[in-house]
């Protein structure tokens, strides 16, 4: 078995072995692990002592330095199943989410609270919102008053 461009989990583990296309080998198996989804789509895999982890976390702990200590790592793609390191990227939450409401991969509910809540939205902005939704559900959505939609679509923040 050539290793050639794997390295050691060593923060972890040193028996496991993963590679910027997001393979982990097992040294107590002599296998590849494979990978399970959960409820949100994310690839993980199960290491010794019954830890998980998400793939593309592994990845990027191992492959992408992370200078300013960013919290969370972003899929370019907007695939959650591309854990390349050529796809992933250290980001805060606000760019992952404003990333995901671009690719249009944010539910209804979490892409109206991001355009509302955004320091920039314009009025135009809330009028198309308003448009598609009722400002009852607007409000219903951003735990706020219909008032609060009222007066940020008048323009008032």
């Amino acid at each position: 078995m050539d290793f050639n461009g794997f390295k050691k989990i060593d923060f972890y583990d040193e028996n496991y072995l993963i590679n910027t296309k997001g393979e982990i080998y097992s040294l107590y198996t002599n296998k590849f692990l494979k990978p399970t989804k959960n409820k949100r789509n994310y690839l993980y895999v199960t290491l010794k002592g019954n830890k998980k982890f998400k793939l593309h976390r592994l990845v990027a702990l191992v492959f992408i330095p992370n200078e300013n200590n960013l919290p969370e790592i972003n899929h370019k793609d907007g695939n959650k199943q591309n854990n390349c390191v050529e796809n992933l990227e250290w980001c805060t939450n606000e760019y992952n989410k404003k990333h995901a409401s671009k690719l249009g991969l944010l539910k209804c509910k979490e892409s109206v609270k991001l355009q509302f809540s955004r320091l920039d939205v314009t009025k135009e902005e809330c009028i198309k919102l308003y448009k598609l939704y009722s400002m009852e559900k607007i409000a219903k959505i951003l735990n706020c008053s219909t008032t609060t939609v009222y007066n940020r679509l008048k323009g008032v923040k």
